[in-house]
């Protein structure tokens, strides 16, 4: 067996010297009904501040009580405008704070 072909089997088992292990290093498994583990990238949720069917409810309920047009829908733009207002709002508050103490 070459040194190429002991390092292939190394590689494939799992084991190899740290230096040896290339960074990112991705091997194909040789058995077919192996999965590799999904790369994707993770999906940043854009109103991370909200709960957005409480939010669109209470929005709707507003709507209709207080609105002579009926509203049937809330766009993701407006979660989304509304989110970055709640998140200006944390920020403006915990700069606000004084410096000294542990707890907001």
């Amino acid at each position: 067996m070459t040194p190429q072909q002991q390092f292939a089997e190394e590689i494939m088992s799992g084991w190899a010297p740290e230096k040896l292990r290339a960074p990112g290093l991705r091997v194909e498994s040789l058995n077919p009904q192996h999965k590799q583990p999904s790369t994707k990238p993770r999906v940043l949720n854009p109103t991370r501040f909200l709960c957005r069917s409480e939010v669109r409810k209470f929005l709707l309920h507003e709507a209709a009580r207080t609105r002579a047009h009926k509203f049937t829908r809330v766009s993701e733009e407006t979660l989304i405008e509304i989110n970055e207002h709640i998140r200006a709002c944390l920020v403006s508050y915990v700069r606000r704070l004084p410096s000294k103490g542990k707890t907001i």
